[in-house]
């Protein structure tokens, strides 16, 4: 068996409905990790380009990274949308051309970090759904830069909570969920920071 004989591919079917953004939904085979992506595939719908493509969404696929050619290719993009994928790592260059994107999910993966800087250069995120992954820390900067109101770590294996996670987005956070994790003890303070959360 070769692996060099695996061929990574990612392909869309175009969507477009009346009230919902202009939708690539992929499918993607990426089992060796790859991120040298040239093109995703795939027809338009007449009269739209790359630059209407306001959403990505796969389900069910099969990679364990987020291809970067996403937002270099959509660079209009701002919602993005991975569910139960193989997802295992999130790279410093992933989010790096999402200049747009304000609503990342990336549910049911296998991620088990947040590196540091990781949406550094998605300036407009505003929603993170990291629900239902095996992650067990973060990194203090981890979302240096992003507008972060809502944050979902439901059914991951945090055992604490630390304030630093959280001070970059001291001053957007409203909303935070951390059910079903690992955590048996909360330091003091531990979100007197989050001035406006509720």
């Amino acid at each position: 068996f070769n692996n060099s004989a695996i061929v990574s591919i990612i392909d869309c079917d175009f969507i477009s409905t009346p009230g919902m953004p202009y939708t690539c939904e992929f499918s993607i085979d990426n089992p060796l990790r790859r991120d040298d992506f040239e093109r995703v595939g795939g027809e338009h719908i007449d009269g739209n380009q790359d630059v209407n493509v306001l959403r990505v969404e796969g389900i069910d696929q099969n990679t364990m990274i987020v291809p970067r050619i996403l937002c270099i290719q959509f660079r209009s993009l701002e919602e993005m949308y991975f569910d139960d994928s193989g997802i295992e790592v999130i790279t410093t260059h992933a989010f790096e051309h999402c200049l747009n994107l304000k609503s990342l999910t990336l549910e049911h993966n296998s991620i088990t970090t947040i590196p540091n800087m990781a949406f550094s250069h998605s300036r407009s995120l505003e929603l993170l759904d990291l629900n239902n992954n095996q992650i067990s820390s973060l990194s203090p900067n981890a979302f240096l830069n992003t507008r972060l109101w809502y944050l979902n770590l439901e059914t991951n294996h945090l055992t604490n909570l630390s304030a630093d996670w959280f001070s970059s987005v001291r001053e957007t956070l409203l909303l935070l969920d951390v059910a079903n994790n690992r955590i048996t003890q909360l330091q003091d303070n531990v979100f007197a920071e989050l001035v406006n959360l509720v």
